[in-house]
């Protein structure tokens, strides 16, 4: 049995709510019958938060009565009219019964976690023949107990409680982006940076680029943030990467670097061994799930979190793709429902523990861009693959795709590159500082003279798995029509609108 408790807290608080019942409110979302460690202090808490529940006075000789026709026996002599009179007795200010709450809370989670080392003890003892991972998910499961138990209910808000002093607060405390700024001006001034609890999404063909998008967003956002980034890679082991993200700083052949043959080219030797970035300490950690279930891949982001992160801290989850990964399909689950629990489970972990998730799905065959000219290809909610719910949970969603031909000479013209790929949003929930609205489109004049509107994007080009932003579509429209680009114009200048 535990010595974790103290039986005159437990008076002080009971005493408290028979004396200050208008305090209960204040304390029934947090306080429960188990924190209270005597039998006969568990009984009569019960008894007083039904009669408060039903605002029914609470009353020393009724509350007596009551317990006594319950019929409970109590070890002992004990008088429950006496003692119920010695605890309403008890001495304690309005203001103090919060407090003795509180620390009555402390020996309960104090408890707890004493149960829980038992548990665990007794888990351990038990699992011997089990896998590694399965031991592993297994204490997991006992330890998030009290990760459940401790998280306060979530109670409704009266919108317009407390508006002003929030903008106000804002106000004196303003920030570039809320949540995580991307490595990308356009991209974080249009749509914002990377929100906590939020789905990030970039869907494209095979082959097209987006984990090399995903990667040189990892690594500079941990650089950007300061913060701590998790990739779990459903396709390529953690060596790959490394050479990947080699190949991006020093511009060398990924081939020269994963032979070791750059040791024997002096110009690749010079740029290996004076590149900078190699050597920062950029805390992306990255580990290859392969057919892990999405159990065990929430599992594991709790424990990043509470292993590397730390509580009260925010972090960066990239899932590189969404697709079957070792879940269990039926007649009664299919793939979409499957991929849709994935999408819907990974979303909770990270609101849970207070990540930004930033992941990738494929696009259908109507995304297909190969062989076609641009007009042809076909950008739009219909070309995701898997399951709508990416649709319903996704904060931001957008197609990332290599240029069709007639794409690269449309942008092209007047002689300045704007790159091999486009990133165009079709869904934002959430959009940056110089956002257009609920729908951005842009009407463009094609080489023939005609004019046509098309979805506002963002350029991007890419060359030996680096990325690098080249403006929008709109830049491209207003420097055809000789207006200068928004960055073009000094912050001195005063406030600019677009005509």
């Amino acid at each position: 049995m535990s010595n974790i408790y103290s039986l005159q807290l437990e008076k002080h608080v009971l005493g408290g709510l028979i004396n200050h019942p208008d305090v209960f409110p204040e304390v029934d979302k947090f306080l429960s019958e188990s924190d209270f460690f005597s039998e006969v202090h568990y009984t009569i808490f019960c008894v007083i938060r039904k009669s408060l529940s039903k605002n029914e006075k609470v009353d020393k000789v009724i509350l007596a009565d009551q317990l006594k026709n319950w019929g409970i026996k109590y070890n002992g002599d004990l008088d429950i009219y006496e003692y119920i009179d010695g605890i309403a007795f008890t001495q304690i200010k309005k203001s103090a019964v919060i407090q003795a709450v509180k620390d009555l809370k402390k020996y309960s989670l104090r408890r707890d976690y004493e149960k829980i080392g038992e548990e665990l003890k007794d888990s351990m003892r038990k699992n011997g023949e089990k896998k590694f991972e399965e031991i592993i998910e297994s204490a997991d499961k006992v330890c998030n107990q009290l990760v459940t138990k401790y998280t306060e209910a979530e109670e409704p808000t009266k919108l317009t409680t407390g508006l002003v002093d929030l903008l106000e607060d804002r106000g004196n405390n303003p920030v570039e982006e809320i949540g995580l700024a991307t490595p990308f001006k356009c991209l974080n001034e249009m749509y914002g940076g990377l929100r906590v609890g939020q789905a990030f999404a970039i869907a494209a063909r095979p082959k097209q680029g987006k984990s090399t998008f995903l990667n040189q967003v990892a690594f500079e956002t941990a650089r950007i943030n300061k913060c701590k980034v998790l990739f779990l890679d459903t396709e390529m082991a953690t060596e790959e990467v490394k050479f990947r993200r080699s190949a991006a700083l020093t511009d060398i052949n990924p081939w020269w670097l994963e032979t070791g043959n750059w040791r024997k080219n002096e110009e690749m030797v010079k740029k290996v061994r004076s590149c900078e970035g190699l050597k920062e300490d950029h805390d992306v950690y990255h580990l290859y799930i392969g057919n892990m279930s999405v159990d065990k891949i929430c599992s594991l982001i709790r424990r990043f979190k509470y292993n590397h992160v730390g509580r009260g801290n925010n972090f960066l989850v990239v899932y590189d793709y969404l697709k079957i990964t070792g879940e269990k399909l039926s007649d009664f689950n299919k793939e979409y429902q499957a991929i849709g629990d994935k999408i819907n489970m990974l979303k909770s972990v990270c609101m849970e523990t207070e990540a930004c998730l930033l992941t990738a799905n494929q696009l259908n065959r109507t995304g297909e861009n190969r062989g076609r000219r641009g007009a042809q290809v076909v950008d739009d909610m219909s070309t995701l693959a898997g399951s709508d719910r990416l649709a319903w949970f996704g904060g931001n969603i957008f197609i990332f795709r290599a240029k069709t031909e007639d794409e690269v000479h449309l942008d092209n013209r007047g002689g300045i590159d704007r790159g091999t790929h486009k990133l165009i949003c079709v869904a934002s929930r959430y959009q940056g500082k110089n956002a257009a609205g609920f729908r951005d489109m842009v009407t463009r004049t094609l080489e023939d003279g005609s004019q046509r509107a098309e979805p506002n994007y963002i350029n991007f080009n890419i060359s030996n798995f680096r990325v690098e932003e080249q403006g929008t579509l709109e830049d491209i429209i207003r420097r055809e029509e000789g207006i200068a680009d928004i960055s073009d114009i000094s912050g001195d200048d005063g406030d600019f609108l677009l005509e």
